[in-house]
């Protein structure tokens, strides 16, 4: 929780060091809010240091949050891959960024997946453009492949650091075959994504119910913005009993199934490569 909580701090500076496609800052009520909590933070910076720039202000910013994050949580996992760092503090930043970068791998993965192509006019799919620059600058052949890539650089990391923390410990690391232990851990990623996108589909169900039992429009809103977007292509195909839309249970009891089946050949593939060195 304390890493998910850096990692939308790191956001909101990470996504001031791109200049937006159009101004919907003022407009967006998922991006207004974003914006307003860094532009307190680097108005105070600026008034400190006046010759730094907006941008030069969120790279500080973003870089003390960076190493402040490593202090508190050394350690991190992604996909079937977890680091912690061996003796010095150049380790625990690797990891910190990578924290990052691995939010990045998931946002970047979602928005291709799930963003709305029909309409970038609704609130939810503008908010998610925004946060996952400067993926949408790419051209669409390219968008993939920096997701991918990204991936591969995260797992490369991990396993890196894995491999270094064997040889701090005066242990010999186990014969392994690291380009296939990255893409499997990478793979596992990208599945892990269904469980997120089920985690999150079962918030907005509750939030929609918590909305009728205690009246709140923008509640409802949000919840119904981001059901339309997580239920990606699903949201057309509306399966409803009277009133009780069954659309996003559906949903959740699918990816459920599809993330158990996929990491059940996943694991036993990676622990072979790791122990093994198959």
């Amino acid at each position: 929780m304390i890493d998910l909580l850096f990692n939308f701090l790191l956001l909101m500076f990470w996504v001031r060091l791109f200049p937006p496609e159009q101004d919907v800052t003022y407009f967006n009520p998922y991006i207004a809010w974003i914006n307003r909590i860094s532009r307190v933070v680097l108005n105070r910076i600026r008034m400190a240091l006046p010759q730094v720039s907006p941008k030069q202000a969120a790279g500080m910013v973003f870089a003390l949050l960076l190493i402040l994050r490593a202090v508190v949580m050394p350690g991190m996992r992604f996909g079937l891959e977890y680091s912690v760092p061996v003796s010095g503090l150049l380790h625990p930043v690797i990891l910190s960024a990578a924290s990052f970068a691995m939010m990045l791998f998931y946002l970047w993965t979602a928005y291709l997946v799930l963003a709305p192509k029909r309409s970038r006019g609704d609130a939810m799919s503008q908010c998610m453009r925004y946060v996952v620059r400067p993926l949408p600058q790419l051209s669409p052949q390219h968008r993939w492949m920096a997701v991918v890539a990204l991936g591969l650089v995260i797992s490369s990391v991990l396993a890196l650091v894995a491999h270094a923390a064997y040889i701090d410990a005066g242990l010999t690391p186990p014969p392994q075959r690291f380009l296939l232990r990255i893409g499997v851990n990478t793979a596992a990623a990208l599945v892990d994504l269904l469980a997120i996108v089920q985690t999150l589909l079962i918030a907005a169900v509750i939030g929609s119910w918590m909305s009728l039992l205690a009246p709140s429009d923008a509640l409802a809103a949000f919840c119904q913005d981001s059901m339309a977007l997580l239920l990606g292509p699903l949201r057309n195909y509306r399966l409803a009993v009277g009133p009780l839309d069954l659309t996003p249970l559906l949903a959740v009891v699918a990816l459920m199934l599809l993330h158990s089946m996929s990491m059940s050949l996943l694991i036993p593939l990676y622990e072979a490569i790791v122990t093994m060195g198959v």
